[in-house]
């Protein structure tokens, strides 16, 4: 009798962990486009040798189905029925549309997750929609109410200005611009100064502007958000300016305020972090308890903020852009 109940269990077990491995691998069927770091130019090239396809058209016609273990999109055009693969940031966006937290979805099975996806698209008000795709992949979906501000509007908008490298994914768009200006809030511990244009061709980032610091004896980088709004364009209207009146506003407002971040950074190295805990905690809500605890085992509660910026931003340096920029804007934040 044992040793079958041993056998039962075993059974059981197994069961559970090929359901569980099924879960992690629903992250897998969703594919997402390459992650790129290119030149000005590089970028140019790459954005203008992509096929790009707007279908304006009524929620109902779209439908999501699984076929060989992949997700692909269904959409009744003109007439025509439409066949498409589906990216991960398709996916995401749908959930964002709806506040359903998207680190949930790896509990979902396949079957699950397409049906709640396609209950989410019957269910949206905002018509029409429109589905882009990248490359014949649907990579987003927007409502009537937004606007698109796309990267090559923004590349021949900088002709004045020296760009470094531009980073580039499916959730957003980092453009570093150089300038000749450095800080030394402390000697020996340089800082080079640009500023970084972020935009979301997919509509998962406001366009922003902000000062980057390079930290010259390691390399570490923090995005440093400005407190003025006006350096903010949000993808859904309306606005009192147009883009354009904004985009060259605040690169002229970040470069005026440099001279405040070097004693934002004085600042830091003369505050200790007061709540440990508690300060842990916050950075856990944005990079998940396992990255907080690994930044946090360098520090002690006699570190100062300043100790704690620079533990954030080394360690940004070794992870994806998508989690490098949380860092960093992150890092920036204790200036703030």
């Amino acid at each position: 009798m044992i040793p079958f109940l041993l056998i039962l269990n075993l059974f059981f077990n197994q069961l559970i962990y090929s359901a569980l491995k099924e879960r992690e691998r629903m992250l897998d069927l969703l594919e997402e486009g390459p992650e790129l770091k290119l030149s000005l130019n590089g970028m140019k090239d790459h954005l203008n040798k992509r096929e790009i396809k707007k279908i304006v058209t009524n929620p109902e016609n779209i439908k999501l189905d699984l076929d060989s273990n992949k997700v692909f999109i269904t959409i009744y055009n003109e007439g025509n029925l439409e066949y498409y693969p589906v990216r991960k940031s398709f996916v995401l966006k749908l959930f964002r549309w709806f506040h359903f937290p998207s680190s949930q979805f790896r509990y979902l099975n396949r079957e699950t997750l397409v049906s709640v996806l396609n209950d989410y698209l019957i269910n949206i008000k905002s018509i029409p929609v429109t589905v882009y795709l990248e490359n014949l992949s649907a990579i987003t979906i927007t409502s009537k109410h937004y606007i698109e501000i796309n990267d090559n509007s923004i590349i021949d908008m900088l002709r004045d200005y020296e760009v470094s490298s531009i980073v580039k994914n499916d959730y957003f768009t980092r453009i570093f611009l150089k300038t000749e200006i450095t800080i030394m809030p402390f000697e020996d511990d340089r800082f080079a100064c640009g500023i970084n244009i972020i935009n979301s061709e997919t509509g998962f980032r406001a366009f922003s502007i902000a000062t980057y610091l390079i930290r010259y004896i390691c390399s570490n980088g923090s995005f440093v958000a400005s407190k003025n709004f006006d350096s903010r364009f949000v993808h859904y209207g309306p606005h009192k300016e147009s883009f354009y009146e904004r985009f060259n506003n605040s690169i002229g407002n970040e470069l005026a305020n440099i001279n405040s971040i070097n004693d934002a950074l004085k600042n830091l190295s003369r505050t200790k972090i007061e709540n440990f805990k508690n300060e842990r905690y916050k950075l856990s809500k944005v990079t998940g308890a396992k990255i907080s605890n690994e930044i946090f085992r360098n520090l002690s509660k006699k570190s100062s903020l300043y100790d704690y910026f620079n533990e954030i931003t080394s360690y940004a340096k070794g992870v994806g852009e998508n989690r490098k920029l949380i860092l960093e804007e992150f890092a920036g934040s204790l200036m703030n």
